[in-house]
């Protein structure tokens, strides 16, 4: 073999394991970066106008997550609940008219009576739970429970009484519109539970484990829409930045994992970067151990390429 071919031999060999070389990705590796945790405190404000019920936490409590803290007094003259209830009532017992028979207008009467009895004996039940619910935390007076029995109780001997004189009443078969009376109890019972939803939750609750940090309104007071209530620091959310003198910003994306520890834990506890800007990296975390405390120094550990 000649020299020179001997040559460009050599030279195909080195220049294809350099572009070999060259289509590698490139290595990962592990960095390394110190920030000192911080603790939010958080606004819980009300979620509507109303009295503010079952307020009984005092400064510096240790509160659980989902714990209630406060309920929102429900408006009791809410119209859009009770004319669904009332139509809802009567559809309900023309249908039961219509498959039972009973064409006399003192039958339907009777059934349309045994419906609404039956709504109100529905929203006593219901007054009742919560009041019950609010008075053991006290929220209300005991005078406010006892009105709540009696309510429930004479909405039960209403709803007995118009039983029992429907059940005295002659029947005889008729058919009407049935499916047309289905279709629409279908329609009304679902206009019924959207203004039921409507009035759902006035309970609000505590969004993590936390300490009370502040108290701003007094139990029984009205609360504007979204006026702050009370303010809490997080025991197991906390967020820390860290500042990059090393790698480019580039190499750190939103999202990425990043495992934290300090010297006064056992075990080192996940976060992810929730925002890279101007060299300050900003790790966020909601399972932090209670006892960190705020201003701790902590060590911030992940991969990048």
């Amino acid at each position: 073999m000649s020299k020179k071919l001997s040559f460009l031999l050599m030279l195909f060999v080195f220049t294809t394991v350099l572009t070999a070389c060259g289509s590698q990705p490139a290595a990962k590796r592990e960095v390394t970066l110190k920030g000192r945790l911080e603790v939010p405190v958080t606004a819980i404000t009300a979620p509507r106008e109303g009295k503010v019920l079952g307020l009984i936490v005092d400064k510096g409590d240790r509160i659980r997550k989902n714990q209630p803290l406060f309920a929102i007094a429900r408006d009791s003259n809410n119209t859009a609940v009770e004319e669904a209830t009332a139509e809802l009532a009567k559809a309900e017992a023309n249908l039961r008219n219509a498959k039972t028979g009973g064409s006399p207008s003192q039958q339907a009467s009777a059934q349309y009576a045994v419906q609404s009895a039956a709504a109100s004996l529905e929203q006593a039940q219901n007054n009742y739970a919560k009041l019950s619910k609010l008075y053991s935390v006290g929220g209300i007076a005991k005078k406010k429970l006892e009105q709540a029995q009696e309510a429930l109780d004479q909405a039960q001997e209403g709803y007995d009484s118009s039983q029992a004189y429907l059940a005295g009443l002659s029947t005889r078969p008729s058919q009407e519109n049935v499916a047309e009376l289905e279709a629409t109890v279908a329609k009304l019972k679902e206009a019924y539970n959207t203004a039921l939803k409507s009035q759902e939750g006035d309970e609000i609750k505590a969004p993590s484990t936390c300490t009370i940090v502040d108290v701003l309104v007094k139990n029984g007071d009205v609360a504007a829409l979204k006026q702050n209530i009370l303010t809490v620091r997080s025991l197991t959310d906390c967020t820390i930045k860290a500042t990059l003198t090393g790698p480019s910003t580039a190499a750190f994306k939103e999202g990425n994992k990043v495992s934290i520890n300090a010297p006064s834990l056992k075990h080192p506890f996940e976060g992810q970067i929730s925002q890279v800007q101007d060299n300050i990296l900003t790790v966020t975390s909601t399972s932090k151990p209670e006892d960190l405390n705020e201003e701790a120094e902590v060590t911030l550990t992940l991969t990048i390429e």
